[in-house]
């Protein structure tokens, strides 16, 4: 092991010996410097020390004596070593050295005063910075600290604000982190680095509301200090703040000339993290304060419909004027740029909305239409065609879902990203009209596409199909596909309907299996526990063991904990941890018997 304390002495003074002297003591100095580099510290301080009693004068023998003594952490000798070396006298590293291993040895009043001596000895930027890393090698956090500031006030400067912050944050010592931090800004550091570090005082709770509070009245003091709102309205993000940080994006937009950038970059990141209130608000204020030519309101026009969308489809209640708001914007987008892609994006997403939550199913047929025939430069041209079809294919259309495949997949296969979408639906059709051996060819060449995101789709389809074959489940398999596209109207009724009628024309399959298990979390979502609990007695009495043995008895132990019945839960859940070693249901199993035993 090479301490830097070897590299800087044999640096400092090139060797000079007698040839007599040099040529007795060479392979000693050599074999020396072998034992120490394999770590056998006990022969290479023998050597040493003898070489170093020969001549206390020669540097060479003295860096290894004194860096074996550290490998050995021999305090007492390092101690004795160094304080009557002349060494120690003219070097801020080596008096350094002597705090260290005083401290390390109980004797504190020669560890206070080698310190003391270690600063008044350092000159150079290299120097307090070496001093200082000796200090930290040895976790005497609070003499690193003290020698930085020293070079700070020897130097005038806000100098070593980046090591400062890091050692201020491991003593937690938050308030004065938090100071180096500005003072980082300061200096230009990168902002990235300056976010780590705030990121870092920030990691426990107290550090948080330290950073919180310092932020704060920084801000109050400097309000127009760009650097300093920049990093608090970051901060904000960060802990789950929006509504603070849009007001000072909002501040920042009227110190800057009223640049729509950082707000646009904000609402984006809002909606990015599901702070989807605080986006909306972002992009009214984009809407509503950009000029017609910023650039920045065609993206701030679509996103907020887009994050409209995304509240529509959360669990918060919206008013009918809130999705009126949205088709609206959709509208003001399309009239804006009739001929721009933005424009058919918006088409697409309005006939979505139109569709499921004002249910005008032919008002959305006439706009999906009219962008499939005119976007074909776009791919939202082949999205507005594959939302056609789904409307056609979920209300049994079969006629209009061919006709719009056979329309539109020349026209959108050149965008090789909609085109195994279209020959998927295409294998719907042929399986609705129960011609599985075409339907079978269709979904083997999606399958064979590993890089299609419809191949998984695909395999799936085919793997039911080779577990239940169609000359032997015919009836089966019709309506099985019928509850599938029933579940895309989202007739749950129908779906469950057909999955019994599907238990009842494949009896004991897997396909009567999966009908049940289908069943059952069609039960559970519609929040039907006890009719859910009947189901699953009668495929755990129908199929014992069956092929989803272990997912049904997941969701039976759920059921137990909706009802409250926290024993049945941990029986059925030591259940399959027992019978079911290898389900990928047993990791979940355990974490639950663990929360249910600690609650």
């Amino acid at each position: 092991m090479k301490h830097w304390i070897t590299v800087l002495l044999i640096s400092c003074v090139a060797l000079s010996l007698t040839p007599s002297y040099a040529a007795s003591n060479d392979r000693k100095l050599k074999l020396a410097e072998s034992y120490a580099k394999s770590r056998d510290y006990d022969n290479a301080m023998r050597l040493y020390s003898e070489l170093y009693d020969s001549d206390p004068s020669d540097k060479q023998y003295f860096a290894g004596y004194v860096a074996v003594l550290q490998d050995m952490q021999n305090f007492p000798v390092l101690v004795e070593v160094l304080t009557k070396s002349s060494f120690t006298n003219t070097s801020a590293e080596l008096t350094g050295l002597l705090a260290c291993a005083s401290f390390r040895n109980g004797d504190a009043q020669q560890a206070s005063q080698a310190f003391e001596k270690s600063i008044n000895l350092a000159n150079s930027t290299q120097t307090w910075t070496q001093v200082a890393q000796l200090y930290i090698q040895y976790r005497m956090f609070d003499k690193a600290i003290a020698t930085l500031l020293a070079a700070r006030d020897s130097q005038q400067s806000d100098a070593f604000a980046n090591e400062l912050c890091q050692l201020y944050t491991s003593e937690g010592q938050y308030s004065n982190a938090c100071e180096e931090v500005i003072n980082m800004l300061s200096q230009n550091i990168d902002p990235g680095v300056v976010r780590g570090r705030l990121s870092a005082i920030a990691s426990t709770e107290k550090g948080k509301t330290i950073c919180l509070e310092f932020l704060e009245q920084r801000v109050r003091n400097s309000a127009r200090d760009m650097r300093i709102l920049s990093l608090y309205e970051w901060f904000l993000r960060e802990i789950g703040e929006w509504d603070k940080a849009w007001t000072i994006v909002q501040q920042m937009y009227e110190l800057s000339d009223k640049d729509m950038r950082k707000a646009l970059q904000f609402a984006n990141a809002a909606k990015n993290a599901g702070s989807l209130q605080s986006a909306l608000s972002a992009f009214e204020y984009i809407i509503s304060n950009a000029s017609k030519k910023d650039p920045n309101i065609h993206s701030a026009l679509y996103n907020y419909a887009r994050t409209m969308e995304l509240v529509l489809n959360s669990k918060d209640a919206l008013t009918q004027d809130q999705v009126d708001r949205t088709v609206q914007l959709y509208d003001e987008i399309i009239d804006r740029f009739p001929k721009n892609k933005l424009a058919y994006d918006a088409r697409v997403r309005k006939a979505l909305i139109v569709n499921t939550y004002r249910g005008q199913t032919q008002a959305a047929i006439e706009i999906l239409s009219e962008t499939a025939r005119t976007a074909n430069r776009f791919a939202s041209g082949g999205e507005a065609a594959l939302l056609l079809f789904d409307i056609y294919f979920a209300s049994e259309d079969y006629t209009a879902a061919r006709e719009t495949l056979k329309s539109y997949l020349p026209s959108y296969s050149k965008f090789g990203e909609l085109k195994s979408k279209f020959v998927l639906r295409q294998a719907h059709v042929l399986l609705a009209n129960q011609e599985y051996d075409s339907a079978s060819n269709v979904l083997q060449t999606i399958s064979a596409q590993e890089d299609s995101p419809e191949a998984n789709d695909a395999l799936r389809i085919l793997t039911l199909l080779q577990e239940n074959p169609p000359e032997e489940h015919k009836e089966g398999l019709q309506w099985y596909f019928a509850a599938q596209r029933a579940e895309l109207r989202n007739d749950t009724t129908t779906a469950l309907d057909n999955y019994k009628r599907v238990q009842q024309a494949s009896r004991y399959s897997v396909l009567s299996q999966r009908s049940y298990l289908r069943s059952i979390q069609l039960t559970i979502e519609s929040g039907n526990i006890p009719d859910a609990l009947s189901e699953i007695d009668a495929y755990l009495e129908a199929f014992e063991p069956g092929v989803f043995t272990d997912n049904v008895l997941w969701l039976q132990g759920h059921c137990f904990e909706q009802m409250g019945d926290t024993e049945a839960a941990l029986q059925v859940y030591t259940t399959i941890l027992r019978d079911h070693p290898r389900s990928p249901f047993k990791r979940d199993a355990r974490e639950r018997i663990n929360s249910l035993r600690s609650s």
